[in-house]
C-alpha cells in the first residue's frame, strides 16, 4: 500500500493541487457574485495551484509514458539501432530535465525571501513544487533509460495502469 502510494506520490500531488484550483476558483465566483465582496486571494491561490497541476501531471504522464510521441520512424529501424535512438533521446531528457531541475532549485533558493503579493507565502515554496516535480521526471526518465538499457529492441515495457489502479 505505501510501495503504491508513493509511486503515484506525482498524480496525487497533482489531483490535490486540482481540487485546490477548482475550489479556489468557485470560491472566489461564489464571493464576487452572490456575496458581493470579491476574495482577492483566489486568483493567486488557484495559479500557484495550477502550475503544480501542471508540472506533477507532466511527471505522472512521463511515469506512465504518455507524453506524446511519433515513432514512426525509429519503429522502422532494426533492434539496435532503435535501441540507440531510445537511449540516446533519453539521454537528451534526462540532461534537460536536470538542467531544468538545477534552475528551479536555484530559482526556489533565490526566491525566499520574496513573498507573493496577496497571500505573503515564499516563493520559494510555488517553485520548490516546480522543482519536485522536475526531479520525480528526471527520476522517471532515468528508470526508463535503465529499462531501455536492459530491454533487447529498445522499447520501453510500461506497466498495465487498469491493473494497477484497480488493485
Amino acid at each position: 500500500m505505501l510501495r503504491r502510494g508513493a509511486a503515484n506520490l506525482d498524480l496525487g500531488v497533482a489531483c490535490l493541487a486540482l481540487v485546490v484550483v477548482v475550489a479556489s476558483v468557485a470560491w472566489g465566483v461564489l464571493t464576487r457574485y452572490v456575496v458581493s465582496q470579491p476574495a482577492v486571494w483566489t486568483t493567486e491561490l488557484s495559479s500557484i495551484a495550477f502550475a503544480w497541476v501542471v508540472f506533477f501531471g507532466a511527471a505522472a504522464a512521463m511515469r506512465r509514458g504518455m507524453h506524446i510521441a511519433i515513432p514512426i520512424f525509429v519503429d522502422m529501424l532494426p533492434a539496435t539501432a532503435r535501441k540507440a535512438a531510445t537511449l540516446l533521446s533519453l539521454a537528451l531528457v534526462i540532461g534537460f530535465l536536470g538542467y531544468t531541475f538545477y534552475l528551479a532549485g536555484l530559482l526556489s533558493a533565490q526566491s525566499f525571501n520574496r513573498p507573493s503579493p496577496v497571500l505573503r507565502i515564499s516563493f520559494a515554496y510555488v517553485y520548490a513544487g516546480i522543482a519536485a516535480a522536475l526531479f520525480l521526471m528526471l527520476v522517471h526518465a532515468i528508470l526508463q533509460l535503465f529499462a531501455v538499457w536492459r530491454s533487447t529492441d529498445g522499447t520501453i515495457a510500461y506497466p498495465p495502469q487498469e491493473a494497477e489502479e484497480a488493485g
